[in-house]
């Protein structure tokens, strides 16, 4: 046997001395994580550098922070407690009792302090959005809207699919938030949407990004079911989109998006009427990402698609004016199609079935775009064609 030398012995020794003393180390942090989270007050400026990498944004207060040992594919979690997140334009407010978060070790290799997984349970979130609607140039409030939405997305890609990755949102792979309680305000009507059990999870993949939503809304006192789901593919720029819905009233949608016109169709009739449904989408982004400033001048090539389903309940369409007439839905079910960008709407043999009778009721409007971004009727055009089965002489 080959002898060694008493340097290389000693050595040897001092490695496995220092490798049983790692171990139990590591037996003894897993021994204490299993009775209970431990405190680390030392992670807590990290953890705030994590969630407001550029200080010009956020203002952060965390409390008490901790690691626990979970059974979960990352055994390890660090836990932080009443969290607050302020936007310094006030535009959101964020609170939560608990945040739990790791961080991305490719982001700390660049010692970039990033995190990797976001979850939180039960937070509050008030929301303001100020699209900058001038008074007399109230015709142009869906118009103003598309451009501050467009410019978010913008912004949200630009942090969270940066190229050079100079971003901390370009190291996020998972936000699960569950249980949220919104309010949402935008500020140019005084309006306010209320959003209770909310949930929504981003997941980025090898190829895509996925956003997926779902949220009870409270419209006028009645609570209906929302969701989304998304999926961004960033080899060209698109985004498939699925918004569904069940529960609504017309009439409170309607109602809840004219309250700031006088003079509205909705004034005049009600559709007291549950639909739930589907709304299919695909969005070229490309071209108008970059001049969100003129999103309107840009819908014919962003929209590919929109298709639609939608079915009811029983309800009632009522039309009050110098005399009222109530017309009584027993149920419906029709799907439909936006096409040319969203300027012509098309539905074929809408089932209706209206006091016992069944009628198949086609539908075709052009115009729309105009319409919808001006307010304008001008261009607007619609042939409406209805069979009816049957019809007792009774009741002509």
């Amino acid at each position: 046997m080959k002898k060694i030398s008493a340097r290389a012995y000693f050595m040897k020794k001092t490695f496995d001395v220092f490798i049983i003393g790692l171990l139990m180390v590591l037996l003894l942090l897993i021994w204490t994580l299993y009775k209970g989270p431990i405190s680390v007050p030392f992670l807590k400026p990290y953890i705030v550098q994590a969630l407001n990498y550029d200080e010009n944004d956020y203002q952060v207060d965390i409390g008490d922070v901790s690691i626990e040992l979970v059974r979960s594919i990352q055994p390890l979690r660090v836990t932080a407690n009443n969290i607050r997140l302020k936007k310094n334009d006030d535009s959101m407010n964020i609170s939560a009792p608990k945040l739990y978060l790791s961080f991305s070790l490719r982001a700390l290799m660049k010692g970039i302090v990033a995190p990797s997984i976001i979850t939180l349970n039960n937070p509050t979130v008030y929301a303001f959005a100020s699209y900058g609607i001038e008074q007399e140039h109230q015709n142009e409030v869906n118009k103003k809207k598309l451009e501050y939405y467009i410019a978010r997305i913008k912004e949200m890609l630009d942090h969270y699919n940066s190229e050079d990755k100079e971003y901390p949102e370009s190291y996020i792979n998972n936000i699960t938030i569950k249980g949220g309680e919104v309010e949402f305000h935008e500020v140019d009507f005084g309006r306010k949407w209320i959003l209770s059990d909310m949930n929504f999870e981003f997941n980025r993949n090898l190829i895509n990004m996925e956003l997926n939503a779902n949220a009870l809304v409270n419209i006028n006192e009645k609570i209906a079911s929302i969701g989304f789901e998304g999926e961004y593919h960033a080899a060209n720029d698109k985004l498939d989109m699925e918004i569904y819905f069940s529960d609504l009233i017309l009439s409170d949608i309607f109602s809840t998006l004219n309250e700031t016109t006088e003079d509205n169709l909705f004034s005049v009739m009600s559709i007291e009427v549950p639909v739930n449904g589907k709304i299919d989408t695909t969005l070229a982004l490309a071209e108008v990402l970059q001049h969100p400033a003129e999103a309107g001048d840009y819908i014919d090539s962003t929209v590919e698609k929109i298709n639609f389903e939608i079915d009811s309940g029983h309800g009632m369409i009522t039309f009050e004016g110098e005399e009222k007439y109530n017309y009584e839905i027993d149920e419906m079910q029709l799907t439909g199609q936006l096409i040319g960008g969203i300027d012509e709407l098309q539905i074929e043999n809408a089932e209706f079935k209206l006091g016992g009778q069944k009628a198949l009721v086609s539908f075709h409007a052009s115009g729309l775009e105009s319409y919808y971004l001006e307010q304008s009727l001008q261009d607007v055009a619609a042939r409406f064609n209805a069979r009816i089965e049957e019809f007792p002489l009774s009741e002509l």
